[in-house]
């Protein structure tokens, strides 16, 4: 594989801004291996590999249901094989072995680099933005049948997840801490 730099760039992005929040977080995933690539995993820590397989689990879970659910809600014509690629970066992710990659952490992290960039390459920068174009003419041509209201709601907190009779949930877009809901009633 070609050498490539996890060097986030404006032409990369998608013009979603939480779609490219979360492209980014690969982006440093891939960033963090290449930086222990290069110093040839002298003294990395059980901690670091840890960590890098922990980052991709979190990453390929809310990202990959992100985007299923934008597709789902404009009823995206070319989801079921996005979410045949996600299944496969998923399925690739849970099978990483920590032990594994312990013994032998310079071959393993370079076949996941290679993984990661393979991703970027074949999926973030060509389906991931041809997606979201679809789903900006989706909202353009207002066919979401949300009020005004509810759209200034969801800009102010994050994805709306369920209406009860007095109360809306919304997943709070701030994710520095994870799976934070928001309360509107």
């Amino acid at each position: 594989m070609f050498d490539f730099k996890f060097d986030w760039a404006s032409n990369m992005e998608t013009g979603n801004s939480a779609i490219d929040t979360q492209h980014k977080q690969l982006f440093k995933i891939g960033r963090d291996l290449e930086q222990l690539i290069r110093i040839q995993c002298i003294g990395v820590t059980d901690k670091q590999l840890l960590d890098i397989v922990c980052e991709l689990r979190d990453f390929t879970g809310y990202h990959f249901y992100e985007e299923e659910s934008l597709m789902q809600e404009m009823d995206y014509p070319r989801i079921n094989n996005h979410k045949k690629f996600h299944k496969k970066c998923s399925d690739y992710v849970m099978k990483l072995d920590l032990p594994k990659i312990k013994a032998e952490p310079m071959k393993h992290l370079k076949q996941i680099k290679d993984e990661v960039q393979d991703w970027i390459m074949t999926h973030v920068l060509s389906e991931d933005k041809e997606m979201v174009i679809a789903y900006q003419k989706y909202l353009k041509e207002g066919k979401t049948g949300v009020s005004n209201e509810s759209n200034q709601t969801e800009e102010k907190y994050g994805r709306f997840l369920k209406e009860y009779d007095v109360v809306k949930l919304y997943l709070y877009k701030d994710q520095t801490c994870k799976g934070h809901l928001v309360a509107v009633f």
